[in-house]
């Protein structure tokens, strides 16, 4: 499910409200897939939103070095927050489910250095969602077209938004629950080897264990039967079986 989240309330979103009924027509138009609008202060419905969903933090940027949001493409027209304040107004709407989003996606229009930093300083402004991976694009961006497709104006030129996506790197907490979670593979497939082996390296192994066994089993067996011999003997000759060695 996609989220278009806008970090203004819905009576102060400026043209980011037209965009967002353009964006949920054509996408559903062509794609059906659920898609909700949330604006800052909605009431949500949290039920509704299902795991593995993905949110799109959507406004308007700047070719300006200020690291800032708007509401208008006319900057002229436009209120405008901090990406710190728009940080904290995702994180406000958004911790009570952190786990069950996916994917965060700064869309906003923007170089790639300047909203890269932006999309940094979201992933450092959201403790609860350093798990999640956030994306941001570089670019003029569009809202989708009549097939539905994302486009990013880049000089000149119309290409695909996807192929001007980037991602902010894992944090290092991040890389370590992922190397935690190959160590936790790695033990299983080790688990896996002894009780359920799946493959010729396992098998190999399992069947010298075996092998290994059963000549272990016979030396034990011999060993018994010596001990039997010697005291049935002894019991014959009348020797305490005590003394045996």
């Amino acid at each position: 499910m996609i989220v278009l989240y806008v970090p203004f309330p819905r009576n102060q979103a400026g043209d980011l409200a037209a965009g967002m009924d353009s964006w949920v027509k054509n996408h559903t138009q062509n794609f059906g897939q659920t898609i909700q609008v949330i604006f800052y202060q909605d009431e949500i419905n949290y039920d509704a939103i299902p795991p593995d969903a993905s949110i799109f933090l959507c406004a308007h940027g700047s070719s300006g070095a200020e690291l800032k949001l708007y509401n208008n493409s006319n900057l002229d027209l436009s209120d405008d927050i901090s990406i710190e304040e728009a940080a904290r107004r995702l994180s406000h709407e958004f911790v009570f489910i952190h786990h069950k989003i996916q994917n965060i996606h700064l869309y906003c229009c923007g170089s790639q250095e300047k909203n890269s930093q932006m999309a940094k300083l979201i992933k450092d402004y959201l403790p609860h969602l350093q798990e999640n991976h956030i994306h941001y694009y570089r670019g003029s961006l569009t809202s989708p077209n009549e097939s539905g497709q994302l486009f990013s104006i880049v000089d000149a030129y119309y290409l695909p938004a996807e192929q001007v996506r980037f991602t902010v790197p894992p944090s290092k907490q991040q890389a370590q629950d992922e190397d935690d979670s190959t160590s936790c593979s790695k033990f299983h497939q080790y688990y896996l080897s002894k009780h359920f082996p799946y493959n010729d390296c396992f098998k190999a192994k399992r069947q010298e264990q075996k092998r290994h066994n059963f000549f272990a089993g016979i030396r034990e067996r011999r060993q018994l039967d010596k001990f039997d011999n010697r005291r049935l003997w002894a019991e014959d000759m009348e020797i305490p079986a005590n003394t045996l060695s």
